[in-house]
C-alpha cells in the first residue's frame, strides 16, 4: 500500500515559507539534532506526489537504532519481514552493525536462514549485509559540507560539495565515485522539523573484484521529532548480539 506524502511534514514545509529561518538559524537547529541524546524519525521516498515509507526508527546519537522498514522494497528485507509476521525490524550500532529480530529470536546478518547470500567483504565469506545512515550522521555531513545556503519557497535549500555529496549517496561496502547533492531544511521554532536530500551520482556495487559503476539517483524525506524525548529500548538479545 502507497502512503501519501506525510501531512504533517507538508504542513511544515508550508509553515517554513511563511516563517523563512535564515541560513544560520538552519545551521544551529540541524547541530541540535546532532548534539541531542535522542530523537524520532520517519523516512520516505517521494513518487509522482506521493511517498512511500520506508524506514520509522528511533535513535540515540551515541547509541543504538531501532529501524522499521515499513512496506520494504529490497527482495532481501522482505524475506526477513516473513521471518517476523510480516515486520522487518532491526537494531543498528553504527551503520552496517545490525541484528534483526525473528520469531527464533534475533539473528545477525551471518545467522539469517535466507536464500542466496550477498558476499561482503575480501575474506571469501559471506553473509546478509544492510547499510543505514540515521539522520543525525546525515545532518553532520550537510552542515559540515555545504557549498552555499539560501532562502526558497518552502524553506532553506543548500548545495553540498562533491565530497559531502559522495559521503551521503555511498555506503561503507558501495562507494560513490562521484555526486552532487542539494538539501532543503524545514525549520519551525528554532527547531528542525525535517529535510529532503537529493542525491546523483555514481557507485561501485557487486561482489569484491567485479565492482561495477552505476548511476544512482536517490531522493530522501525525512521527517524529525521528540527530539531529547525519545525512548530507545532494545531487548537485552540484541544488545548482546551488538556487543563487539
Amino acid at each position: 500500500m502507497t502512503r501519501l506524502f506525510p501531512t504533517s511534514f507538508a504542513a511544515v514545509f508550508v509553515l517554513a515559507c511563511a516563517q523563512a529561518a535564515p541560513s544560520d538559524q538552519a545551521v544551529v537547529a540541524a547541530m541540535k539534532v546532532v548534539e541531542s541524546s535522542n530523537y524520532t524519525w520517519t523516512r520516505s521516498v517521494p513518487s509522482e506526489g506521493r511517498a512511500l515509507a520506508v524506514q520509522e526508527g528511533k535513535t540515540e546519537t551515541r547509541g543504538y537504532s531501532i529501524i522499521t522498514f515499513v512496506e520494504p522494497q529490497s527482495s532481501m528485507l522482505r524475506q526477513i519481514a516473513r521471518l517476523n509476521d510480516g515486520v522487518a525490524l532491526a537494531v543498528f550500532k553504527g551503520e552496517d552493525n545490525f541484528v534483526f529480530q525473528t520469531s527464533d529470536g534475533w539473528k545477525t546478518g551471518t545467522e539469517l536462514p535466507l536464500g542466496p547470500r550477498r558476499r561482503r567483504g575480501g575474506g571469501g565469506g559471506t553473509d546478509y549485509w544492510i547499510s543505514v545512515q540515521v539522520p543525525h550522521e546525515e545532518l553532520e555531513v550537510i552542515v559540515g559540507s555545504y557549498t552555499e545556503m539560501h532562502e526558497v519557497k518552502g524553506g532553506v535549500a543548500g548545495t553540498l560539495s562533491e565530497d559531502g555529496a559522495r559521503q551521503l549517496l555511498g555506503s561503507v561496502k558501495s562507494p560513490a565515485v562521484q555526486a552532487t547533492g542539494t538539501f532543503i531544511f524545514a525549520v519551525v521554532d528554532d527547531a528542525l522539523r525535517g529535510y529532503r536530500l537529493d542525491l546523483t551520482g555514481t557507485v561501485l556495487s557487486g561482489p569484491p573484484g567485479e565492482e561495477k559503476e552505476t548511476p544512482t539517483r536517490r531522493v530522501l524525506v525525512t521527517e524529525i521529532k521528540n527530539i531529547g524525548h525519545t525512548i530507545v529500548d532494545v531487548a537485552d538479545e540484541a544488545k548482546i548480539k551488538l556487543s563487539p
